[in-house]
């Protein structure tokens, strides 16, 4: 009986009446409303209001009996008339009052979603035949849509806002209240009105709402109001697929499909009877559902297939024709060829879902129907169109370039590469985006770069041939009208977007390799400044070179001259680091002179005429200055830009071709600038600004024309040498005169750079020009250095910096030993008027260029002005100042001060002065010029004299200490060991100082067992010769960057005198075992008895430990020593033993070890080596490398010890080690037999087979799930109709209440829900909480019927059911019990399972119909009582499905 049916009764029998009893208590709840709400009273809130809910639906019983047997009297009219205003009372003063405190959007107590839910039901009975109250309700609900919608809550707090109520209470509210409507045959007409009002506005409300809000609430309520105004649905529909597609404007795809999929009723109804808008029918909903089968979202994904799958069931069922308006349609369907687009569109839906899954051996074997679509998509002959638009190819190739495998991420790289183009029409239907844009940042994984397994060394990636196949086939079947704007595209889309230098590398080289075809326009051609001057200015020195020359040959390849301006062309060259890519010399810089001389339009800029006026004039321009203005480093821009101009143009003879003076533009340019520089120290009146700039555009061509080789009779350099030669000497005139007078505040310090920067290019060129005199300089910066430092200006100051950094800079080329004890090296103090930065400035350029003079006159065996104590002290103290670029300067001093003090100050003096090395050192980590500091550091600290200290001195112990932290730094930063390998590899290749590596035996096998092993697929490695192509490659010193790559070898038998423990117990145990099968052979005869009497006790107790691996390793050991006691004739071990025998047949019959054990007896490591005889350098670094199955770059040839060392050339090195093997076994022994695992990577999975089968019709392993049965989320159960948990009567009930193990219960609610059974009973519900249950039971739990029934009430229970005429079936062997085999189960069947341990209890057997019994055929009697479930349970399914088969 109901309780409101309860409650009606008992006001009937008594005097109470409904109305007094509603009014004291709406008296009662608005009396502490208006007292102010709080949420203490928020459980008094909800039961009051349940109690109205509950008075006002009892008297909606009592009046219906009264109206049944007393109809039309006038007391009955009066008590409706009441009923109807304290319903609008309830509403007006107590419900929507009350909305207006709760926020649960907020605020997700639980007793908030309490009274919102009861109050949402109070107000859905006062509505309730009472349409002024339900206007009354509708009216509010609308009015706060509207504000809500007005507020655009995405930036503001609500709960803070009292003014607007809540979107999720409206919500709640609105759910509530459309019921009371629905089913309503006539519902006022403005009701509907109003209704249609609300739909309108919720719908635009929709952009503010979240996503988890729309599902569970906005849609059920635009559903419902659609179905109670059935009539203007399809005007609904037309609203809703406009803002759908206002969604994709928004970028905001979770709230399209959760629409789509909760509109999917009425979009795309199961008969195919489209009563709206059919957007089948429109592109635009392709395009949204194509972009939701490609998203990262999992859950766009989902809906999206969803979508697909159930379109096209429709179209296959209901033979319904679809075709849009566009020439070429994104899907299209046609009845006359039903079966060909069906077989398409499961291979494409297969694919799709599989794509899903993350295992890969599920995925591969469905790959091959990728062969199948592209098949699909090829234009057939004559008249029609494709069965799949190639947008569809294009989803599937996004979605696998993002998957969580590496070897999907691969395979649809290598798809889209290999596309033929000329047949698969992508670009005739408008992809030519998705391929310049979208597919290529799909090849941004560095891994796909990696080259083939057992390619030769040098071998490009086959990914590097396929770009280049494919940017060439793009270019072969474009018209010529596209290519521009896809290439213009691609190179756009290149510099617009932050790449992986590898995947930039080689895409690069792909677009080189087109055929020229002039299509870039200016516009383009700009875009490449964003990436020479953005990321890749960061990036590896190698890297970037490399990548600049390729970037360079797109450049000369796609520029349109008629577009493009030279100034424009020549900023972009300008921006190619000439010391990386482009210098002349070189194969680049002459594809460029080859394309200056191809000319371009006539009286253009790029015609040669044009191009020497646009010269001069660029020159002219470039100097022209005013007196008032002064030189800065922004003028180095345009005079670099002058200076490649003309070289360029010089070697492509247009800038050397003599006009009728016998003159050329580079002759008149170089003169212009001579003129300039021979009257600046006599001209009165000239620019300062013009005569550094001038200075500065010479001092750039001598830079620039130097040459990558030589070049023989190279005019262009004897042209400009001629010019300099002419005034050098007034060039150091005025520099002399510069520094002394005219650097005279901090902004006068990039003049100085200026100074310095050409001092240093003339005293480099003194060699190929005539003798350059500096003495007069030198002698200026000294008398400079020797004023006196009291009281000096900031004048002074700087100009004493101006001295030291013009000795330092000629302290590389020139003898100044004169001067040594003259100058006065005293550092000037700070100044006030300078900022900390810029005085921090000003002294690291002095002591930079200080300790270079020094550097020069230690390099030259003369002594500096003080004596070494004091110098060594200096250094101290410079190097603890800070980290700079001096610090390498210092530590080469250090390098050549240690030796002439070592012998005068302690040990611990010295350990004090290689902390401050090593603080320096530790300092440079975060600065540029780290790798020098580096190798400036190891050679200061590991040189001989240091090294050759006695073992127990603190200096030794430092030493091994710091070696240590370099190689801890080395994990992290690759080629930091190679630094200290080489250091001490070249001390150590001395005469005499090899015997000084004993001390060192920790380094030294810490040096061999540097580096992780690295797994074949998993390492890729750029190596220069592999872009030596075409001129392009980087030429840059980039020995410091790469890796030192020393593989891990299997060194443990070859190290006697130390062991650590490297790697877990277990592996280390096996390493030690290892050892032991190699040592007693080498025994003299009369210790070998021992040794092996010793070893065996030992080995015996690890064959039988826990951990697989030691247990076997032990075996084979054990097996080893046998052999091995057999073959030396130790009778007497072997009598001792004798029992080992058995032992050692059992373990070799043993099928589970035997196969194992044998592959370890096989190995090179058992079978082959020998530690004495193969104790070379070869066996260390090649063959154990090979055998362990590392990549081939890991090997070390014993050819590279030679190369790298004379030592071994005249046989001297065999003294310590020899090179080569003499014994050549281990030819005969399988790589790979005898690996070393670290520990198992997720990874490994893509290396075990990266083979795609070739067959696209073999069966595959798949979940395929019908669009029927997809179950969305969470957030969509409540808007599709299929989505929904119900109770189906009169089939299948599992009674599961006698288990009492969690994961049995878990396995056995998956199992059911699997099969369909109508209910499953469990003995606790909180088991379905417990981690293990939803472990075993994935979300099963949440899609079945779950009942209660405590073991205690099972008797009961199943009596009850035998009532309602159910079958009480129980899973037991008995005496009576049937075989299941022979038994048939009714449609309503009650299956009752036992315990695990006592099964069914009897006095629960004697309630049952029947049990039945499971047959069986092994020795044991009983099945998990999973396994017996699951089986009953297909049983029983099975043959339902066979009786409905038959009917």
């Amino acid at each position: 009986m109901e309780k409101s049916t309860v409650i009606g009764t008992l006001f009937q029998q008594s005097s109470l009446k409904v109305e007094e009893v509603c009014h004291s208590l709406i008296n009662s709840i608005q009396s502490n409303l208006d007292q102010g709400f709080k949420f203490e009273e928020i459980s008094s809130y909800s039961h009051n209001l349940a109690v109205l809910k509950d008075l006002l639906c009892c008297n909606g019983a009592v009046e219906n009996r009264k109206d049944a047997k007393q109809k039309g009297k006038d007391e009955d009219l009066q008590t409706n008339e009441n009923l109807a205003d304290i319903k609008l009372n309830i509403v007006e003063k107590i419900c929507l009052p009350l909305l207006g405190h709760l926020f649960p959007s907020s605020d997700s107590r639980p007793e908030v979603q309490v009274l919102l839910g009861v109050t949402g039901q109070l107000v859905a009975v006062c509505v309730k035949n009472n349409d002024g109250t339900f206007h009354s309700v509708l009216e509010y609900i609308e009015m706060n849509i509207e504000k809500f919608e007005n507020a655009k809550p995405t930036n503001f707090d609500m709960q803070h806002d009292r003014a607007i109520v809540d979107i999720h209470t409206i919500l709640e509210v609105m759910r509530h209240v459309i019921n009371s409507v629905a089913g309503v045959k006539n519902v006022d007409d403005q009701i509907l009105a109003r209704l249609k009002s609300i739909f309108t506005k919720l719908t635009e409300s929709l952009e503010y709402i979240s996503v988890e809000l729309i599902g569970s609430a906005s849609v059920p309520v635009l559903l419902k109001i659609m179905k109670v105004d059935c009539r203007n649905a399809p005007h609904y529909l037309d609203f809703i697929w406009k803002y759908i597609q206002n969604f994709s404007q928004l970028n905001d795809r979770r709230k399209q499909f959760l629409l789509l999929c909760g509109f999917a009723n009425y979009f795309f109804p199961v008969n195919g009877e489209v009563k709206c808008v059919d957007i089948k029918q429109k592109e635009e909903f392709w395009e949204i559902l194509q972009s939701g089968l490609y998203s990262k979202d999992s859950v766009n994904r989902k809906r999206s297939l969803y979508l697909l799958k159930r379109i096209v069931d429709i179209c296959e069922s209901t033979l319904t024709d679809v075709n849009t308006e566009a020439a070429q349609p994104i899907f299209w369907w046609s009845r006359d060829r039903s079966p060909e687009l069906s077989k398409t569109w499961q291979d494409f839906m297969l694919l799709a879902e599989v794509l899903e899954e993350k295992q890969v051996h599920v995925i591969r074997p469905l790959l091959p129907r990728m062969k199948l679509l592209v098949k699909a998509s090829e234009m057939p002959p004559g008249k029609g169109q494709p069965l799949l638009h190639t947008s569809w190819l294009k989803t599937i190739l996004l979605r696998s370039s993002y998957h969580e495998s590496l070897q999907i991420i691969r395979w649809s790289a290598e798809t889209v590469l290999s596309l033929d183009l000329s047949k698969c029409p992508m670009i005739e239907q408008g992809l030519d985006q998705y391929l310049a844009g979208p597919m290529l940042y799909s090849l941004q994984e560095p891994k796909l770069y990696v080259r083939e397994s057992g390619s030769p060394l040098g071998t490009m990636p086959a990914i590097a041939e396929k770009l280049v196949n494919f940017f060439t086939t793009c270019w072969d079947v474009m018209s010529p009208e596209n290519k521009g704007s896809f290439f213009c595209r691609t190179v756009k889309n290149i510099s617009s977007r932050h790449w992986g230098p590898i995947a930039l590398l080689f895409i690069c080289r792909g677009l080189a390799r087109v055929p020229p075809t002039p299509c870039l326009d200016r516009n383009t051609v700009l875009e490449l400044r964003k990436l020479l001057t953005g990321f890749l200015v960061a990036v590896d020195t190698y890297f970037r070179g490399t990548i600049q020359g390729y970037l360079v040959q797109i450049l000369i390849k796609f520029t349109d001259k008629s577009t493009v301006l030279l100034e424009d062309f020549i900023q972009i060259l300008c921006l190619v680091r000439r010391e990386e890519s482009l210098q002349r010399g070189t194969a680049l810089w002459t594809q460029c002179v080859t394309w200056f001389e191809e000319g371009g339009p006539k009286k253009s800029e790029w015609d040669p005429e044009g191009m020497r006026q646009y010269i001069e004039s660029s020159v002219t321009k470039y100097l022209q200055t005013s007196l008032d203005s002064k030189y800065s480093t922004a003028d180095s821009a345009a005079a670099v830009m002058v200076a490649r101009l003309l070289l360029l143009a010089s070697d492509a003879s247009i800038a050397t071709e003599l006009d009728d003076n016998n003159s050329s533009t580079l002759i008149k340019v170089t003169q212009m600038l001579a003129t300039v520089l021979n009257s600046i120290n006599t001209h009165a009146y000239m620019s300062t600004h013009k005569a550094d700039k001038a200075l500065l555009l010479l001092i750039l061509l001598m830079k620039e024309s130097k040459p990558k080789g030589e070049i023989q009779d190279d005019q262009v350099v004897k042209v400009i040498h001629s010019a300099v030669e002419s005034c050098q000497s007034e060039i150091l005139v005025y520099v002399g005169r510069q520094i002394s007078d005219s650097i005279i505040s901090v902004s006068d310090m990039s003049h100085l750079e200026l100074y310095v920067d050409c001092v240093q290019v003339l005293a480099e060129s003194a060699s190929t020009m005539r003798s350059v005199q500096f003495d007069r300089l030198v002698d200026t910066c000294v008398a400079i250095l020797n004023k006196p430092s009291e009281m000096m200006d900031l004048q002074n100051k700087l100009q004493h910096l101006s001295a030291v950094c013009i000795l330092g800079t000629l302290s590389s080329f020139c003898h100044m030993i004169k001067h040594g004890n003259d100058i006065n090296f005293t550092k000037p103090s700070g100044d006030q008027r300078l900022s900390q930065q810029e005085w921090g400035k000003i002294s690291s350029l002095f002591l930079e260029n200080e300790w270079q003079v020094v550097e020069m006159a230690l390099q030259h065996s003369a002594a500096p002005w003080c004596d070494m104590l004091e110098l060594l002290a200096l250094a101290e103290d410079t190097l603890s100042v800070g980290v700079t670029t001096t610090s390498v300067i210092v530590l080469k001093c250090l390098r050549m001060i240690i030796p002439q003090v070592k012998d005068l100050v302690s040990g611990e003096r010295l350990v004090s002065i290689l902390g401050t090395c090593w603080f320096s050192f530790q300092e440079a980590r975060r600065i540029v010029a780290f790798w020098d500091v580096l190798e400036a550091f190891v050679q200061a600290a590991f040189q001989p004299c240091l090294l050759q200290m006695a073992e127990d001195s603190p200096v030794i112990v430092c030493l091994t200490e710091y070696a240590e932290q370099l190689m801890e730094t080395g994990k992290d930063k690759n080629g930091v060991v190679n630094a200290l390998a080489t250091q001490l590899c070249t001390v150590w290749s001395e005469n005499g100082m090899m015997l000084q590596a004993g001390k060192f035996v920790t380094v030294i096998v810490d040096l061999c067992m540097f580096g992780a092993l690295i797994r074949r697929g998993v390492r890729y490695e750029i190596i220069m010769p592999h872009f030596e192509e075409g001129g392009v490659y980087c030429f840059a010193d980039v020995s410091r960057s790469v890796s030192l790559s020393v593989c891990r070898p299997i060194g443990f038998w070859m190290i006697t005198q130390e062991f650590q423990y490297r790697e877990s117990k277990n592996l280390t145990l096996c390493s030690l075992l290892c050892i032991v099968i190699h040592m007693g052979p080498h025994h003299p005869p009369d210790e070998q008895t021992e040794y092996f009497k010793q070893a065996i006790p030992n080995i015996l107790p690890w064959c039988m430990a826990h951990h697989f691996h030691t247990r076997i390793y032990s075996q084979a050991v054990l097996a080893k020593l046998w052999d091995q006691c057999q073959q030396l004739g130790l009778h007497m071990i072997l009598k001792e033993n004798a029992i080992l025998n058995c032992i050692v047949d059992f373990s070799q019959q043993n099928r589970n070890s035997t196969r194992n054990v044998k592959k370890l007896l096989d190995s090179f490591f058992f079978k082959f080596l020998d530690f004495e005889r193969d104790f070379t350098l070869e066996t260390i670094y090649k063959i154990v490398s090979k055998m362990t199955s590392l990549t081939e770059e890991d090997w070390i040839q014993p050819e590279q010890f030679i190369q790298n060392s004379s030592i071994w050339n005249d046989g001297a090195g065999s003294s310590y080690i020899q090179l080569r093997n003499i014994s050549r076994g281990f030819e005969q022994c399988d790589p790979g037999l005898w690996k070393y695992i670290s520990l198992k990577n997720p990874a490994d999975d893509d290396a075990v087979d990266e083979t795609v089968a070739d067959d696209t019709e073999s069966d595959v392993q798949k979940k395929i799930m019908p669009w029927r049965q997809m179950m969305l989320d969470e957030e969509t159960m409540s808007e599709v109709d299929h989505g929904v948990k119900q109770h189906i009567e009169g089939g299948l009930v599992v009674v599961t209440s006698l288990i009492n193990k969690i994961p049995n219960l878990g396995g056995l609610c998956r199992t059911s829900e699997i099969f369909g059974v109508s209910e499953y009973v469990m003995g606790k519900m909180g088991y379905k909480d417990d981690k293990a249950f939803q472990g075993l039971s994935v979300t099963a739990h949440k899609w079945i019927p779950i009942t209660e029934v405590h073991e205690t009430k099972l008797a009961d229970y199943l009596q009850q059911k035998k009532q309602e005429g159910y079958t009480l079936v129980g899973v037991e062997q008995t005496a009576n019990s049937v075989c299941l085999t022979e038994y048939t189960f009714p449609e309503k069947t009650l299956l009752l399972l036992g315990n695990e341990k006592e099964g069914i209890p009897v006095e629960l057997i004697s309630l049952l119909d029947v049990c039945v019994e499971i047959p069986q055929q092994g020795v044991i009697r009983s099945l998990n009582v999973h396994v017996s479930g699951a089986i009953l349970i297909w049983e029983y399914r099975r043959q339902q499905l066979m009786k409905s088969c038959s009917s």
